[in-house]
């Protein structure tokens, strides 16, 4: 299972009452119907980027450094203030053991929503091996 996927499991069996009243998605904004607002809070999970690691003998397929982007998305900067700090904890006790690499918070006037981002870097033994050109 790929390291995101571990962190996403985490975030999902959470019982944190700031991270289950979020909905859990990973990679988008889930949505119904595009005629309805999407309902908040939200919690994304995505896998940014992954870093392949390169030697004398070229690049190896495993492992890999991967960075994973959480954002929270609610009404109120509090509230999704409070949803990336109870992520940030989890998180960071997990065994996989992300470092958390950068942090922000900004206001969506589209979506009338705050979003904290959160950028956490993490070694995975198991990544999506790359398709070869």
């Amino acid at each position: 299972m790929s390291v995101e996927m571990i962190l996403m499991d985490a975030l999902v069996t959470s019982t944190d009452p700031a991270i289950t009243r979020a909905t859990i998605s990973y990679g988008y904004t889930p949505a119904d119907d595009e005629s309805e607002i999407t309902g908040l809070p939200l919690l994304i999970l995505q896998r940014d980027t992954t870093e392949w690691l390169t030697d004398i003998c070229g690049t190896r397929l495993l492992p890999a450094l991967v960075n994973v982007a959480v954002v929270h998305v609610a009404r109120g900067a509090q509230e999704a203030r409070q949803q990336a700090d109870a992520t940030r904890a989890l998180l960071l006790t997990n065994p996989e053991q992300p470092s958390l690499e950068a942090e922000n918070e900004t206001y969506d006037p589209d979506l009338r929503a705050w979003m904290v981002s959160q950028m956490y870097r993490v070694w995975d033994d198991a990544p999506t091996v790359p398709i070869s050109p």
